[in-house]
């Protein structure tokens, strides 16, 4: 499913929202993660570049547990200075993301 129109706008609307002068403070995980989102139909939370607010959409998973997890489940990894939103795609021969 292609973004609408509508979507499109607010995706570049984001963008230049997030934008910083310091490309370095820009949320780049969020912004792309949302991005997917709209363009997939799948959603989106408020604010959507702030990788914490995903925090809050779709089901949780066991992060304890990543031999359950789907290739396309939206993870959120807690890190020094802040949090960082992915997708996930494949685990290593060990059961690792």
């Amino acid at each position: 499913m292609a973004m609408t129109a509508a979507q499109r706008k607010q995706a570049d609307a984001m963008l230049d929202h997030g934008r910083s002068t310091d490309d370095s403070q820009t949320s780049w995980c969020g912004i792309f993660r949302g991005v997917i989102g709209m363009e997939t139909g799948t959603g989106i939370p408020a604010a959507h570049d702030r990788a914490r607010n995903w925090l809050a959409w779709g089901k949780v998973i066991d992060h304890r547990k990543p031999k359950l997890w789907l290739r396309g489940d939206t993870l959120i990894f807690f890190r020094p200075g802040g949090q960082h939103v992915t997708l996930f795609s494949t685990q290593t021969h060990d059961g690792t993301a």
